[in-house]
């Protein structure tokens, strides 16, 4: 044993339960919070993100991916839509495309929602009249009175269509799509007066996510506040020019400062809340037992050059921000620099969330990220009807092509991006220990590694945080043997219960060694040493990573 060696307890580096945090100080850091998690995230060890397969089998022209969504019709069997340049289609799980219409405005983006009333599928791009695609996958203008000309989103709320439509929220009759209010209505049409501008965005905040629950509210946005519409009479006839005498609708302000102009961010996480993405670069959350929102978003303020936070948004694309609840995860992605598309991902763990409901203590949740090597536009879950939370995407790189991906494929740690495969690779980097003994220098010759996967591929950098650094070491054996193919078999890949062979059994749990003292010239000393897992391709889980340290107490730090 090495004299005034740590325990093994003391030297761990602790895994980032906490996740990232780029605002604080390298030097502040705690135990369980990381400097950067590209591409990695924490669930019971340290795991590489999933890649991403095609789900189409070519590209369909020089354009990007402006809408996407899964319909689950009453009767006839479901289908997925994918709007782009002047068209929507329909993508089968084979990725053959089959055109609804190719007559839409060229390249605007595009929202959906059903309404099962009518079984139909609504489309509104910002340009056109408001068009409904139904069960038969047969497209059609709305017709009637009143229909909107050119509206940006359409929600079902209790037994009516709402849309957004100029400067504000038009509705139908009961249980119809062919009777609009009119622009001229004072009662119909509803225009918050709490914040600027013309409506942004509208959603459904329902606890159940039932549009019929009486404690339902339709959320309208505007870019710099949040009204709430409530009530249970709307009116029968909404052309008429004064509401009847039951009608109850009520607009109340619920943020005079947290609006969105990502219409696309907004999503429903199952039991938690609603969350979206502000004007002011920030991820709000109104909680289902809430009536003012909170940011969760603080972490991601980026206060270091070398890594994207939320700040560094493209102010200029806020429209093209997008969050998903997916995998009890909240995926946000957002351009940066000069895109029109999403380059850079965090990823939110959710649990913490779902099982303490209005958890006050939003510093302890695990972001992950920057995750990187996808450029993505339209995106959508499909989590109904017997799809087991499927994910997809649409390329956002219009010189790449229109091409749409099966995201985060169990096996696959490869990006798909238009016809080539990318490997995802992995940039974990800890918080800085100290071992228990600030301000005297500690010693390093060997860090241990309790590991799952592709150890081969990693790369190993100790750096001091006030000095020297160890770079590009690599994981060997307990017998000092590079490693070659490891963990060539995963989870899911044909090893079920009940056909002879073990769920998993061909898992093998690798430790791998990395002498510091054999492989660098340079001794590892320092202070508060950080730790660097750089892996370039395939498969790795960390369990543990706990270094031998030596404290030299005659050699105090300044």
């Amino acid at each position: 044993m090495l004299r005034r060696r740590l325990p093994d307890e003391i030297a761990q580096w602790p895994l980032p339960v906490q996740g990232v945090n780029l605002r604080d100080a390298l030097g502040t850091l705690q135990p369980e919070e990381a400097e950067k998690m590209s591409n990695c995230y924490y669930d019971g060890g340290l795991r590489i993100r999933l890649g991403a397969a095609t789900a189409t089998a070519v590209s369909h022209g020089a354009f990007r991916g402006r809408g996407g969504y899964r319909v689950y019709p009453l009767t006839l069997p479901k289908f997925r839509l994918v709007a782009w340049d002047t068209k929507i289609a329909t993508l089968s799980d084979t990725g053959a495309m089959g055109t609804v219409t190719f007559t839409m405005t060229s390249d605007q983006d595009t929202h959906f929602r059903t309404w099962s009333i009518t079984d139909r599928t609504y489309v509104a791009n910002h340009a056109d009249v408001m068009g409904a695609i139904a069960a038969s996958q047969t497209y059609a203008t709305v017709t009637g009175v009143n229909i909107p000309a050119s509206p940006t989103m359409v929600m079902p709320f209790l037994d009516r269509l709402f849309a957004i439509q100029g400067d504000g929220v038009w509705s139908t009759n009961p249980r119809t799509d062919a009777v609009w209010s009119p622009n001229s209505s004072t009662w119909a049409v509803y225009r918050p007066s709490g914040g600027t501008g013309m409506p942004t965005a509208i959603h459904l905040h329902s606890l159940t996510g039932n549009l019929n629950s009486p404690l339902a509210q339709l959320l309208i946005f505007q870019e710099s506040s949040l009204t709430a519409l409530t009530g249970n009479d709307f009116g029968s006839d909404v052309t008429q020019v004064t509401p009847p005498l039951t009608w109850d609708a009520q607009l109340t302000l619920l943020s005079p400062n947290l609006g969105t102009k990502s219409p696309y961010s907004l999503v429903t996480v199952p039991g938690v809340g609603t969350f979206w993405f502000t004007q002011s670069s920030s991820v709000a959350w109104l909680g289902f037992d809430a009536s003012v929102p909170k940011i969760i978003s603080d972490k991601l303020f980026s206060n270091r050059t070398d890594v994207y936070g939320v700040n560094d948004v493209n102010h200029d694309q806020l429209g093209q921000v997008r969050l998903v609840y997916h995998d009890r995860k909240l995926k946000l992605c957002f351009p940066v620099e000069a895109n029109a598309y999403s380059t850079i991902q965090y990823w939110l763990d959710m649990r913490q969330l779902q099982s303490v409901p209005g958890l006050a203590d939003t510093a302890k949740l695990s972001w992950s990220g920057p995750h990187t090597g996808q450029s993505l536009s339209a995106m959508w879950v499909e989590a109904s009807g017997g799809d087991n939370d499927a994910f997809f995407a649409c390329e956002g790189n219009s010189t790449v092509g229109m091409w749409v991906y099966a995201m985060n494929q169990p096996t696959v740690f490869t990006d798909q991006v238009g016809a080539t495969a990318n490997n995802v690779v992995e940039d974990y980097r800890s918080f800085y220990h100290r071992f228990g003994a600030p301000t005297y220098e500690k010693w390093i010759p060997t860090v241990r590694f309790d590991t799952f996967g592709s150890p081969q591929n990693a790369r190993v950098t100790l750096k001091d945080l006030h000095g020297g650094t160890v770079a590009s070491l690599i994981m060997t054996d307990l017998n000092g043997n590079a490693f070659s193919t490891v963990g060539a078999n995963y989870y899911g890949t044909g090893l079920f219960y009940g056909n002879g062979v073990y769920y998993g059994a061909s898992i093998a749990q690798t430790v791998g060694i990395v002498d510091v003292a054999s492989q660098s010239d340079t001794a590892m000393l320092g202070d508060a040493i950080q730790v660097q897992l750089f892996v370039t391709g395939g498969n790795l889980i960390v369990n543990t990573i706990t270094p031998q340290v030596q404290v030299r107490r005659t050699v105090p730090v300044n």
